[in-house]
């Protein structure tokens, strides 16, 4: 905001309405972008997707009402917390109202991409539980809709995903979601955050960048009164505290079992794995970052924790040393498990889609000695029509996998890998200097993952295709193309599986809105030249702001100008005539407060004015 100069001298009466005059203008900037909705597309489209899927589930289940879903979805705590009936005063569900309120909308082309990405939404919010009371909830995710033996045994929540869970989460309004999320792993006496391997530190960076709340990183850092904070739960994976997995001292990797990575079955078993090696580069490199914040705003321990963010980086740098000059494998170039103590263990023998897992992280270096990119020449071991196999198909021991079966690593399909694996690429061509993959490997990829959200069901009598996201599927032969668990509908697992990330590769990858934490707005659309004419992002929110993001190639779609347009809060921040990388600034970043309080800025002026 303008600051205004005192051209009255020291009049008070002056002072007095200059000082009422701005304080109302700070006030008034806050009200315009608390009530700024979405610019250009209409929330209410929303509910014919709603009303789908809605009705896929009474049929799923083979029941009549909504209410009975929720029935049926027990759960805990009393089901979905967000449920499909429960209609409003004007008729629409409670699962309508929510996604209505609380989610960026997306318009492209492809209507099936379109359909998928509210599909998703809408299973998203299927998962969300109530651990608190109805007076005063608090909320949680979960894995499975049911509960399961392996899951916490009060809240059902399991570790594996939730950094999943955060990625796709922080882009929901509704703070508190996330926020309830992140604190419980570090203070509710039942969570488990080292039961799987998880990147649960990094994610919480990553939502940090979307929805900056400084008070609530440093609780989550470094609070010594909570059960756990990001600091000790780290130690905890070093120590072996818990849980299989530990670093060993002798090399610096961490050792871990295949079945704690998420991954059973697997061509490599227990060793020391690509996964949670750069899981662990990915948290150490954030909690540095989040300590940097916690200086900020904690002053009076800033010294220390300033200590510890140099610490956390020196960290980072030895696990990304010892998993490049370890667990990389130039003979097959390509990232592998490590068996026994390096230097001289050994490495198994066959590639596994997880030896993308680095660039998820951005840790392998560029142009360094070593071309860690060659990877990625051997994407095509892994892809299929029906997406990436989690074994490479040209190895010994690969297996498709079959309907009824579950849990096997060495050659289905698994969106959780599907999703770290689209996120790894789209890192490789924003970040690195290669020719191995193009935007349009990255465009077909995603479109093959969404294609996969649906199954053929044969219950009541009757074959339908409906909506569908489960666990694994079937890579090939046989049952190719269908999800395992297919053969015994109404298991646990459903057809609502909550296991990886699909609404954040569309907003962050796809289109490419690049969290950052400072004022900056990023976007770096992957979306391949010509693909497209026109595409829209709206109702984003971020950093307190809603944003809109709009492609229309000759300005007839939209009705908003010709080319890429960023639009704040309504207010036009970058452009340009092609499809490509923009920047532009947040409007008045810095003058109020998201809670309309005159921050230490508006304070220290108004101080400074009245004192000349």
């Amino acid at each position: 905001m303008m600051r205004i100069t005192n051209q009255h001298g020291n009049d008070f009466r002056y002072k007095y309405f200059i000082s009422i005059v701005y304080i109302m203008l700070c006030l008034t900037q806050f009200q315009s972008q608390a009530a700024q909705g979405p610019l250009l597309l209409d929330p209410d489209t929303i509910e014919s997707y709603v009303n789908q899927f809605n009705a896929e589930d009474r049929w799923f289940f083979q029941v009549s009402t909504d209410a009975e879903v929720s029935q049926v979805n027990n759960g805990v705590y009393g089901g979905q917390y967000v449920k499909n009936a429960d209609l409003d005063q004007n008729g629409h569900s409670d699962a309508f109202d929510y996604l209505k309120d609380n989610i960026p909308l997306f318009d492209a082309p492809d209507a099936d991409l379109v359909q998928t990405y509210y599909f998703r939404w809408w299973t998203y919010r299927k998962h969300i539980k109530n651990i608190g009371t109805e007076q005063n909830p608090s909320l949680v995710l979960t894995e499975f809709i049911d509960p399961v033996d392996w899951a916490d045994p009060v809240t059902n929540t399991i570790s594996c995903p939730s950094a999943h869970h955060i990625y796709e989460g922080r882009w929901i309004h509704q703070s508190q979601l996330m926020d309830d999320y992140e604190l419980y792993w570090m203070t509710h006496a039942n969570a488990t955050p080292r039961r799987y391997s998880c990147w649960l530190a990094d994610a919480i960076y990553a939502r940090y960048k979307v929805n900056p709340d400084d008070g609530l990183v440093t609780e989550l850092v470094a609070d010594q009164t909570n059960l756990l904070n990001l600091e000790t739960n780290y130690n905890g994976w070093v120590s072996g505290a818990t849980q299989s997995a530990y670093r060993d001292s002798y090399d610096g990797l961490f050792w871990q079992i295949d079945d704690r990575d998420g991954m059973e079955v697997s061509y490599g078993g227990s060793g020391k794995r690509a996964t949670l090696n750069s899981y662990m580069f990915g948290d150490t490199r954030a909690i540095a970052e989040m300590f940097r914040i916690a200086a900020e705003f904690d002053t009076a321990n800033a010294t220390t924790y300033l200590q510890k963010a140099d610490q956390f980086d020196d960290t980072a740098d030895s696990i990304k040393q010892a998993t490049l000059g370890y667990l990389w494998d130039p003979a097959d170039e390509f990232f592998k498990v490590g068996y026994n103590d390096f230097p001289g263990g050994s490495l198994q023998g066959r590639r596994e889609l997880h030896g993308f897992t680095p660039w998820y992280f951005n840790m392998p270096d560029d142009g360094g000695a070593v071309n860690y990119d060659l990877a990625w020449s051997h994407l095509g071991s892994f892809t299929t029509a029906y997406g990436f196999t989690s074994g490479a198909h040209d190895e010994t021991g690969y297996n498709t996998g079959s309907v009824g079966s579950c849990c096997r690593w060495d050659g289905p399909i698994w969106p959780y890998a599907t999703a770290i694996t689209l996120k790894a690429m789209a890192n490789l061509l924003r970040n690195y200097d290669q020719s191995y993959v193009g935007t349009d490997d990255y465009f077909n990829q995603l479109m093959i993952y969404s294609d996969s959200h649906e199954e053929t069901y044969t219950i009541g009598g009757g074959p339908d295709t409906i909506s569908c996201i489960d666990e694994s599927m079937v890579s090939g032969g046989a049952g190719g193309g269908h999800w395992t668990q297919i053969g015994v509908p109404n298991t646990p697992r459903g057809f609502a599986y909550n296991h990886s990330t699909f609404c954040d590769l569309i907003i962050s990858d796809l289109i490419g809105l690049q969290p950052r934490a400072d004022g900056v707005v990023e976007v770096d659309p992957l979306v391949p030249a010509g693909q497209w004419a026109w595409f829209c992002l709206d109702n984003i929110l971020y950093h307190g702001r809603i944003l809109t993001i709009v492609w229309d190639q000759d300005g007839t779609k939209y009705g908003q100008g010709v080319g890429l347009r960023v639009y704040a809060d309504g207010t036009l921040i970058a452009s340009s005539s092609t499809l490509q990388k923009v920047q532009g600034a947040l409007p008045g970043r810095g003058d109020t407060n998201l809670d309309g309080r005159i921050d230490l800025v508006d304070f220290a002026w108004l101080a400074a004015y009245w004192l000349e």
